[in-house]
This record gives structure tokens, sequence and C-alpha cells, in this order.
């Protein structure tokens, strides 16, 4: 006679045998999702520094910004806790109007001696930083509430470091 099939116990061992693995894997993943998005967001505010930069220098004449905090392309609930200076709505449409990119994040800069020295940007649910200082495991801990005013304070505080500034 012909077996037929699986029986009963070899149905249930593969099903404990997927779950065991099911439940070692799905945590794992959530970690590499998480390291994924803040690496995300640290490059776009790399990029979004890098492109300020050269619209700076580019268009001096056109837009001049104190030196200072600046909020662009977000809402007043994104920068609250934090005291941004004012920008004209014509020189923050001229900003992200320079590059595509601009347009696609809220995002702050730190204006120094004319040039952006510090950016953070909001990607998701997840913040990033220029210069990076923000990682998946150090997150939780640097920004335990996080706005946007908080990741630039954070970003700008490494700048003066690294460069040996104090204030």
């Amino acid at each position: 006679m012909k077996k037929q099939g699986f029986t009963l116990i070899e149905l249930i061992i593969v099903i404990a045998i997927i779950g065991v693995l099911t439940a070692i894997l799905v945590p794992a993943m959530l970690g590499y999702i998480r390291r994924a998005k803040v690496s995300a967001s640290n490059s776009s505010a790399s990029e979004i520094i890098k492109t300020a930069n050269i619209m700076l220098s580019e268009e001096e004449e056109k837009v001049e910004l104190k030196d200072g905090k600046y909020a662009l392309n977000c809402t007043a609930q994104m920068a609250s806790g934090s005291a941004f200076l004012d920008i004209e709505q014509d020189v923050e449409d001229y900003i992200i109007s320079y590059d595509d990119t601009l347009s696609t994040y809220p995002f702050a800069l730190q204006i120094r001696d004319g040039f952006a020295v510090a950016a953070a940007t909001r990607n998701g649910n997840y913040y990033g930083t220029f210069p990076s200082i923000l990682t998946h495991k150090n997150y939780d801990e640097l920004l335990p509430d996080p706005k946007l005013g908080d990741a630039l304070d954070l970003a700008y505080e490494t700048y003066l470091e690294n460069k040996g500034i104090e204030e």
C-alpha cells in the first residue's frame, strides 16, 4: 500500500519550524528597515546642505540669509520647539525651486558666515542630520521626542565640535 500525503505530526513540525524562523527573522528585518530609513534621512540632509551651499554661493545677490536657523518647506507644528528665523516666502520658494530634492522633504538649515553648515530633514517618520550624528543605534537616545529643531541643534553642535568652535 502506498502512503499518500503527510502525517499530522510532520505538518505540525514544519509549521513549528516556520514559526521559530519567523520569530527570529522579523525583529532582525525591522532593525534593517530602521537602519535604512535613518541612513536615507542622513543622506537627504547631506544632499540638502550641498545644494543649499551651491545655491547660496551662485545666487548670493538674490538670496541673502543672516546667520541663524531657518525652517523651510514645513508646517508650523514641525518647526515648533525651536527659534527659527523668519524667511521671506519668495526666498523660500526660490531656495526650494533651485533643486527638486529640496521640495521633497521638510528641512532646516543653520547658516553661519553666509554658508549652510548644518542641516536636518524629516524623511517619513525619521529625521536625518548633516553632519551625520544620528544612527539607528543612538536615534532614540539623542532624539527621544523628535523635532526638526532638535535635530538641527544636534547637527550644529557636532559641526561646532568638529571645527573646535566654542559659542
